[in-house]
């Protein structure tokens, strides 16, 4: 596939086309709840997994920046924190706040590595938030956030998997098309 359109790119026809020719089954009902459209995925992962006897089990977050924000930064060059990751469904998103725009001050105070530590003391009121996006600066104000809740799964095994489990195991690792047994 990637051979046939090195340096020529291909539509999403060609890579529907390609995912049928490999599972034999159609993916236009996912592209378009899932990657065109705004369908929670988590629903139809946990079925899939579950017909392969696994299961997703949520992780809890790292930081209290992680868990209210959807946010994982690291320390900036010249101090304040570079924003890393922005999550899904992240509040800073809807605030403007970009991967690689640098957060300088919390509440008029200049951020210097202390963000989780911040978020700690004031877990629920809003904050004002300064930062630089492209170079300029930028001030926004974050209400508090109670509904944002951050989850990232971690994939295990229920046990020992039954044989119709054993056998979706199979076709998804061999990449062949699966045929439910009567």
């Amino acid at each position: 596939f990637f051979q046939r359109h090195a340096g020529l790119g291909y539509t999403r026809e060609d890579f529907l086309a390609v995912l049928q020719d490999l599972s034999g089954m159609d993916f236009e009902p996912f592209f378009a709840d899932y990657v065109s459209g705004t369908e929670p995925l988590e629903p139809a992962l946990t079925e899939a997994f579950a017909a392969m006897g696994l299961l997703l089990l949520p992780v809890p977050p790292n930081s209290p920046a992680e868990a209210r924000w959807g946010l994982r930064t690291k320390e900036a060059p010249g101090g304040g924190l570079e924003v890393t990751e922005l999550l899904p469904g992240s509040p800073l998103l809807a605030a403007g706040i970009a991967q690689g725009d640098e957060l300088i001050a919390l509440d008029g105070q200049r951020l210097q590595g202390d963000l989780d530590a911040r978020l700690r003391l004031a877990p629920a009121m809003p904050h004002r938030l300064h930062f630089f996006h492209h170079g300029q600066l930028r001030e926004t104000e974050l209400p508090s956030q109670t509904g944002f809740a951050l989850s990232i799964p971690q994939v295990v095994a229920l046990g020992q998997p039954t044989e119709a489990q054993q056998r979706h195991q199979m076709a998804w690792q061999a990449l062949t098309p699966f045929v439910p047994q009567p």
